[in-house]
This record gives structure tokens, C-alpha cells and sequence, in this order.
């Protein structure tokens, strides 16, 4: 049972974190959690995180060159599901445990592979 002034720091401890995940399709998802940061296994878990440095070494488009991708994008959707077996072509610039789509087949199943090391 916690007094009120450590009731107080243990409050202060508590963070929570948003979450915003979003993918290849169309969908997303945001959620939240509490994090206790004076947990024993805090440390030794926030150690393996790189958020910041992985979010700094993005891809950064502009506007116009972002719409043409989603143009592009519309227009492969627009012209159907293909009629042989399509292989994607590797995009630049991923982060290590990057799924990225590999190809297509006919009935339109999408084949994901995960790049290891840098190397697709």
C-alpha cells in the first residue's frame, strides 16, 4: 500500500504513449498505453528502441512527389489485377525488419518479404 507521496511519485512515473501504425494498404491504427518507467524491465527493454534515430533517417518526399506515388498507385488499381505473376521492384531506402510487397499473382495475393541487414 502506497502514502500519498509515493503514491504521487509513482504517478509521475506513469507515461502514456500513443501509437500511430499505418501500412501498404489503406489501413491504420492509433492506440494508447501506459508505460511505468520505474518497472525493473523498462531500462533493459527501452534499450533494443530506436524510434528517434529511425524516424530521422526517413525518406522524406514533398507533397507533389507523395500525390505521384499515390497517383501511380491508382493507376495500377485502376488497371485491374495483372495476368501473370508481377515482382515488385525493391523500394529504396528500408529499415532493417521492413516488410515490403514482393509480388502479385493473378488472383491478386500480394507475397511480403522482410529485409534483413539493409539487403532486401
Amino acid at each position: 500500500n502506497l502514502d500519498a507521496d509515493e503514491a504521487t511519485t509513482h504517478e509521475a512515473s506513469i507515461k502514456r504513449t500513443l501509437v500511430f501504425s499505418y501500412g501498404s494498404g489503406s489501413s491504420a491504427s492509433m492506440f494508447s498505453f501506459l508505460i511505468d518507467t520505474t518497472h525493473p524491465k523498462f531500462k533493459e527493454i527501452a534499450q533494443h528502441f530506436t524510434w528517434a534515430e529511425q524516424l530521422s533517417q526517413r525518406n522524406k518526399l514533398s507533397p507533389e512527389a507523395y500525390h505521384q506515388r499515390l497517383y501511380e498507385r491508382e493507376k495500377q488499381y485502376q488497371a485491374g489485377l495483372p495476368k501473370r505473376l508481377v515482382t515488385m521492384p525493391i523500394p529504396p531506402h528500408l529499415f532493417e525488419h521492413t516488410y515490403y510487397c514482393k509480388s502479385i499473382d493473378p488472383l491478386g495475393q500480394r507475397v511480403y518479404t522482410k529485409v534483413s541487414d539493409g539487403t532486401p
